[in-house]
Protein backbone atom coordinates (compact mmCIF):
# COMPACT_ATOMS: atom_id res chain seq x y z
CA UNK A 1 0.00 0.00 0.00
CA UNK A 2 1.28 3.04 -0.90
CA UNK A 3 2.31 6.14 1.86
CA UNK A 4 -0.65 8.38 0.94
CA UNK A 5 -3.32 5.51 0.82
CA UNK A 6 -1.82 3.97 3.97
CA UNK A 7 -2.67 7.78 5.46
CA UNK A 8 -6.29 7.64 4.52
CA UNK A 9 -6.77 4.49 5.70
CA UNK A 10 -5.75 5.61 9.25
CA UNK A 11 -7.43 9.01 9.26
CA UNK A 12 -10.76 7.09 7.95
CA UNK A 13 -10.07 4.53 10.69
CA UNK A 14 -9.65 7.57 13.57
CA UNK A 15 -12.74 8.82 12.52
CA UNK A 16 -14.85 6.01 12.85
CA UNK A 17 -13.31 5.47 16.29
CA UNK A 18 -13.68 9.38 17.37
CA UNK A 19 -17.55 9.67 15.39
CA UNK A 20 -20.93 7.54 16.24
CA UNK A 21 -21.77 5.51 13.61
CA UNK A 22 -24.79 7.57 13.31
CA UNK A 23 -26.86 10.17 15.09
CA UNK A 24 -29.62 8.40 16.67
CA UNK A 25 -33.20 9.50 15.32
CA UNK A 26 -36.50 7.78 16.11
CA UNK A 27 -40.09 8.93 14.19
CA UNK A 28 -43.00 9.44 16.68
CA UNK A 29 -46.31 9.11 16.06
CA UNK A 30 -46.56 12.32 15.58
CA UNK A 31 -44.44 11.83 12.65
CA UNK A 32 -42.06 14.16 14.15
CA UNK A 33 -38.39 12.97 14.12
CA UNK A 34 -36.85 12.94 17.59
CA UNK A 35 -32.93 12.86 18.22
CA UNK A 36 -30.59 12.51 21.12
CA UNK A 37 -29.37 15.98 20.48
CA UNK A 38 -31.78 18.59 21.97
CA UNK A 39 -33.80 20.72 18.89
CA UNK A 40 -35.60 23.75 19.49
CA UNK A 41 -37.68 25.97 17.19
CA UNK A 42 -39.41 29.67 17.71
CA UNK A 43 -41.84 30.67 15.58
CA UNK A 44 -44.98 33.49 16.41
CA UNK A 45 -48.20 31.85 15.00
CA UNK A 46 -50.89 33.81 13.43
CA UNK A 47 -52.48 36.26 15.57
CA UNK A 48 -49.62 36.02 17.88
CA UNK A 49 -47.16 39.21 18.98
CA UNK A 50 -44.74 36.49 20.91
CA UNK A 51 -42.94 33.35 19.38
CA UNK A 52 -44.38 29.67 20.61
CA UNK A 53 -41.24 27.55 21.04
CA UNK A 54 -41.12 23.77 20.94
CA UNK A 55 -38.31 21.60 22.23
CA UNK A 56 -37.83 18.01 20.58
CA UNK A 57 -35.48 14.98 22.12
CA UNK A 58 -35.47 11.95 22.79
CA UNK A 59 -35.16 10.58 26.18
CA UNK A 60 -33.88 6.76 27.78
CA UNK A 61 -36.31 4.93 29.48
CA UNK A 62 -39.43 4.34 30.44
CA UNK A 63 -43.03 6.83 30.52
CA UNK A 64 -43.08 6.31 34.23
CA UNK A 65 -39.87 8.16 35.21
CA UNK A 66 -40.98 11.72 33.47
CA UNK A 67 -44.57 11.03 34.47
CA UNK A 68 -43.57 10.67 38.06
CA UNK A 69 -41.48 14.01 37.90
CA UNK A 70 -43.47 15.88 35.84
CA UNK A 71 -47.09 15.42 38.19
CA UNK A 72 -44.60 16.19 41.69
CA UNK A 73 -45.44 19.49 41.74
CA UNK A 74 -43.35 19.44 44.75
CA UNK A 75 -40.65 19.01 43.02
CA UNK A 76 -41.09 21.72 40.45
CA UNK A 77 -38.26 24.17 41.31
CA UNK A 78 -35.89 21.68 40.65
CA UNK A 79 -36.37 21.28 36.57
CA UNK A 80 -38.87 24.14 35.73
CA UNK A 81 -36.09 26.77 34.51
CA UNK A 82 -36.35 30.40 36.23
CA UNK A 83 -38.94 28.95 38.41
CA UNK A 84 -38.71 30.44 42.29
CA UNK A 85 -42.03 29.39 43.60
CA UNK A 86 -44.79 27.39 43.23
CA UNK A 87 -47.67 26.56 45.17
CA UNK A 88 -50.28 24.36 45.23
CA UNK A 89 -53.89 25.82 45.15
CA UNK A 90 -56.14 22.86 44.69
CA UNK A 91 -55.75 19.37 43.98
CA UNK A 92 -59.25 17.73 41.90
CA UNK A 93 -56.86 14.60 41.20
CA UNK A 94 -53.71 13.23 40.94
CA UNK A 95 -53.38 14.10 37.40
CA UNK A 96 -55.45 17.64 37.86
CA UNK A 97 -54.01 20.15 39.80
CA UNK A 98 -54.02 24.19 39.87
CA UNK A 99 -50.86 26.13 41.27
CA UNK A 100 -50.04 29.93 41.47
CA UNK A 101 -46.41 30.28 39.86
CA UNK A 102 -43.89 32.90 40.03
CA UNK A 103 -40.72 33.16 37.54
CA UNK A 104 -37.47 35.17 37.95
CA UNK A 105 -37.24 37.71 34.64
CA UNK A 106 -34.54 39.07 33.48
CA UNK A 107 -32.68 41.83 35.15
CA UNK A 108 -34.23 45.00 35.37
CA UNK A 109 -38.09 43.43 34.95
CA UNK A 110 -40.35 42.30 37.92
CA UNK A 111 -40.33 38.70 38.31
CA UNK A 112 -43.59 37.17 36.21
CA UNK A 113 -46.52 35.31 37.70
CA UNK A 114 -49.24 32.91 36.64
CA UNK A 115 -52.25 30.59 37.77
CA UNK A 116 -52.00 27.96 35.85
CA UNK A 117 -53.85 24.16 35.58
CA UNK A 118 -51.07 20.99 35.68
CA UNK A 119 -53.56 18.53 33.72
CA UNK A 120 -52.16 14.83 32.79
CA UNK A 121 -53.64 12.43 30.52
CA UNK A 122 -53.20 9.22 28.54
CA UNK A 123 -53.67 9.77 24.90
CA UNK A 124 -52.74 5.75 23.75
CA UNK A 125 -51.24 3.24 25.01
CA UNK A 126 -47.88 5.12 24.60
CA UNK A 127 -48.29 8.44 24.83
CA UNK A 128 -49.15 10.70 27.68
CA UNK A 129 -49.21 14.98 27.67
CA UNK A 130 -49.03 17.10 30.28
CA UNK A 131 -51.27 20.21 29.52
CA UNK A 132 -50.63 23.52 30.86
CA UNK A 133 -54.01 25.88 31.17
CA UNK A 134 -54.32 29.56 32.32
CA UNK A 135 -56.37 30.14 35.36
CA UNK A 136 -57.90 33.61 35.22
CA UNK A 137 -59.13 36.02 37.19
CA UNK A 138 -57.03 36.02 40.19
CA UNK A 139 -55.80 39.22 42.41
CA UNK A 140 -52.78 40.88 40.72
CA UNK A 141 -49.75 40.66 43.37
CA UNK A 142 -48.45 44.00 43.12
CA UNK A 143 -44.59 42.56 43.51
CA UNK A 144 -45.13 40.47 40.07
CA UNK A 145 -46.12 41.22 36.44
CA UNK A 146 -49.20 38.59 35.38
CA UNK A 147 -48.43 36.40 32.29
CA UNK A 148 -50.92 36.41 30.28
CA UNK A 149 -52.43 33.57 26.84
CA UNK A 150 -50.26 30.75 28.26
CA UNK A 151 -50.41 27.84 26.83
CA UNK A 152 -48.24 24.51 26.98
CA UNK A 153 -47.94 20.87 26.31
CA UNK A 154 -45.57 18.27 26.85
CA UNK A 155 -45.80 15.22 25.16
CA UNK A 156 -44.36 12.07 25.80
CA UNK A 157 -44.52 8.77 23.95
CA UNK A 158 -42.59 5.77 24.25
CA UNK A 159 -41.29 4.90 20.96
CA UNK A 160 -39.12 1.76 21.91
CA UNK A 161 -38.80 -0.55 24.27
CA UNK A 162 -36.13 1.84 26.32
CA UNK A 163 -36.59 5.00 24.08
CA UNK A 164 -39.05 7.85 24.19
CA UNK A 165 -39.50 11.01 22.34
CA UNK A 166 -40.02 14.18 24.40
CA UNK A 167 -41.90 17.51 22.86
CA UNK A 168 -42.38 20.57 25.34
CA UNK A 169 -44.66 23.82 23.26
CA UNK A 170 -44.93 26.97 25.46
CA UNK A 171 -46.40 29.87 24.88
CA UNK A 172 -47.44 32.87 26.80
CA UNK A 173 -47.57 36.86 26.65
CA UNK A 174 -44.63 37.67 29.36
CA UNK A 175 -46.09 42.26 28.72
CA UNK A 176 -41.81 42.62 27.85
CA UNK A 177 -40.41 44.42 25.33
CA UNK A 178 -38.29 44.22 23.29
CA UNK A 179 -39.97 41.07 21.16
CA UNK A 180 -37.63 39.31 19.94
CA UNK A 181 -35.53 39.77 23.58
CA UNK A 182 -38.87 38.36 25.52
CA UNK A 183 -38.88 35.39 22.78
CA UNK A 184 -35.27 34.76 23.25
CA UNK A 185 -36.18 34.04 27.11
CA UNK A 186 -38.66 31.80 26.15
CA UNK A 187 -36.30 29.88 24.07
CA UNK A 188 -33.77 29.65 26.96
CA UNK A 189 -36.29 28.56 29.23
CA UNK A 190 -37.53 25.65 27.20
CA UNK A 191 -34.01 24.58 26.54
CA UNK A 192 -32.53 25.06 29.95
CA UNK A 193 -35.81 23.10 31.26
CA UNK A 194 -35.80 20.18 28.87
CA UNK A 195 -32.26 19.70 29.75
CA UNK A 196 -32.83 19.23 33.60
CA UNK A 197 -35.99 17.20 33.00
CA UNK A 198 -34.09 15.05 30.82
CA UNK A 199 -30.96 14.75 33.57
CA UNK A 200 -33.66 13.48 36.05
CA UNK A 201 -35.59 11.30 33.72
CA UNK A 202 -32.35 9.66 33.22
CA UNK A 203 -30.68 10.01 36.79
CA UNK A 204 -32.25 9.79 39.95
CA UNK A 205 -35.85 8.62 38.37
CA UNK A 206 -34.45 6.47 36.00
CA UNK A 207 -36.76 3.28 36.12
CA UNK A 208 -39.05 4.62 38.02
CA UNK A 209 -43.13 3.28 37.56
CA UNK A 210 -45.76 5.32 37.49
CA UNK A 211 -47.24 5.81 40.96
CA UNK A 212 -50.17 3.75 42.09
CA UNK A 213 -52.88 6.63 42.23
CA UNK A 214 -51.55 8.60 38.73
CA UNK A 215 -51.53 4.93 37.39
CA UNK A 216 -55.21 4.71 38.06
CA UNK A 217 -56.25 8.50 37.37
CA UNK A 218 -54.27 8.05 33.97
CA UNK A 219 -55.98 4.74 33.29
CA UNK A 220 -51.97 3.32 32.79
Amino acid sequence: MKVGSLAKAFLLSALMFVMPAHAEKLKGTDGVEYTSRLKVVSETLDGDVYATVTGRILLDGTLGAPISIVLNTDRLLEWVHDLNYSEVLKVDAANDQSLYMIYNAPLTLDDRDVYVRFLGAREGDNVFTMSMIELEGYEANPKAVRMTDLRGVFRIEQITEDKMGLKFTLHYNPDAKPVFAANSNTKQLVKKTMKKFKKLVEGEYKGADIPPELAKALNF
